[in-house]
C-alpha cells in the first residue's frame, strides 16, 4: 500500500530534513572552527608566539651561544626578529642559519637551546658569510 504525502508524513519528512540540515550545519561549523584554530596556532608558532621562549628576554640572547639536540653547535646568536633567530658558526668559514623561534627550547642565561638536529640545521642554512 502506497503512502501519499497528504497523510501528514510530509511534515515529518520536512522536520527530519530540517534536523539533518541543522546537524550538518553544526558539523560544518565545528570543522571550520577547528581548522581556523589549527591555522591560527600554526601561524603563531611560525611567528614565535606559541609559548616557546615566551619568558625569554630576546635582547639577552644576542652574542650568546646556540645549541641544538645532542649539544650540536649552532653558532653564536647574531640577530633576533619577530619569528626567527639568526646564528653564525665558524671562524674562517662562517655559516649562517635563520632558525624559526618555534624550535627554541630554553635559555639558561648562557646558551639558547633548540630542538634541532644536525639534519634539521641544514634546512635553515642561509649562505656563507663574507
Amino acid at each position: 500500500m502506497a503512502t501519499s504525502l497528504n497523510d501528514g508524513s510530509c511534515g515529518v519528512l520536512i522536520t527530519c530534513l530540517y534536523g539533518i540540515c541543522n546537524l550538518l550545519t553544526c558539523q560544518i561549523f565545528l570543522v571550520d572552527y577547528f581548522i581556523i584554530n589549527i591555522m591560527y596556532n600554526e601561524f603563531n608558532q611560525d611567528m614565535g608566539n606559541n609559548g616557546y621562549g615566551s619568558d625569554i628576554n630576546w635582547d639577552e640572547v644576542i652574542k650568546k651561544e646556540a645549541r641544538g639536540y645532542n649539544d650540536i653547535d649552532l653558532g653564536e646568536i647574531q640577530h633576533v626578529d619577530r619569528g626567527s633567530i639568526t646564528t653564525q658558526k665558524g671562524n674562517l668559514n662562517k655559516d649562517r642559519f635563520y632558525i624559526p623561534k618555534k624550535f627554541v627550547q630554553r635559555f639558561d642565561g648562557n646558551t639558547l637551546w633548540f630542538t634541532l638536529t644536525s639534519e634539521d640545521l641544514n634546512l635553515y642554512k642561509i649562505d656563507r658569510a663574507q
